[in-house]
């Protein structure tokens, strides 16, 4: 097996067959719905660079970190004939550990030995790339309104100041893509909003692997004189909306 990595435009570096060993671990991340959303993967790279002088192993050392010092290319494994990729390939790769494990003997004489831990991920294809999604609702009013008033003496006495109130709820919700911002709920009430349009505010971050994150807020206000319908999470009518 080969192992080789490509970057940038046209950057390659392709690892000794003999004298490189490769250890593999894959954990899988999930959305905020349970579907598996992202391949993570560990690439442990044991390196045993051969020269004929220090000077040499120096700019071996030098060419190999370099390589793998440029973020985001990729590993792949390719089977004996060098050009047929086997079923181990990891993009995204960010080099995370450079070791030297051994110190003595012909170390620096004629050889080094140099252990490397890569990190990368790959996507898995789903219907849409929200990351995460949540929204909520709360309800108030609709009963009577009470004040209490302060008398010259005694304690303060409890009257009825509206035997019926305005019926209010909010609606409020968020949601993560990899790529855009994810379209917002529809109004759960329409036509009884107290402003035409949500709320909506954005944010565009970067996460600590690099990958982009578009993150929307949105938020709406009803009111109604009368009591809301179907306010039952299983009832709510989620249809997306472009703003």
């Amino acid at each position: 097996m080969i192992l080789k990595y490509t970057y940038g435009t046209s950057g390659s570096y392709s690892f000794t067959e003999e004298t490189t060993a490769i250890q593999i671990s894959t954990a899988y991340e999930y959305d905020s719905r349970g579907r598996p959303d992202k391949q993570n993967q560990t690439w442990q790279i044991n390196a045993y660079l051969q020269a004929s002088t220090q000077a040499e192993i120096t700019t071996a050392i030098n060419t190999l970190v370099s390589a793998l010092s440029t973020a985001d290319g990729t590993l792949t494994l390719y089977i004996n004939n060098g050009t047929t990729k086997s079923s181990h390939e990891l993009t995204n790769c960010h080099l995370q550990n450079v070791d030297y494990p051994e110190g003595t003997g012909s170390e620096y004489a004629n050889h080094r030995t140099v252990n490397l831990t890569v990190n990368g991920y790959a996507d898995i294809t789903k219907d849409d790339d929200i990351v995460s999604f949540q929204e909520s609702l709360s309800l108030s009013g609709g009963g009577s309104r009470f004040i209490l008033l302060e008398t010259l003496n005694g304690t303060p006495k409890k009257f009825t100041q509206k035997q019926k109130t305005i019926y209010r709820a909010t609606q409020q919700g968020s949601a993560v893509g990899k790529t855009d911002y994810p379209t917002i709920s529809a109004a759960m009430f329409p036509g009884q909003e107290v402003e035409e349009n949500p709320r909506v505010s954005k944010n565009h971050t970067y996460n600590e692997m690099g990958e982009e994150r578009y993150s929307i807020s949105w938020s709406y206000e009803f009111a109604s004189a009368t009591e809301f319908a179907n306010t039952s999470p299983s009832k709510w009518a989620l249809t997306a909306v472009e703003v």
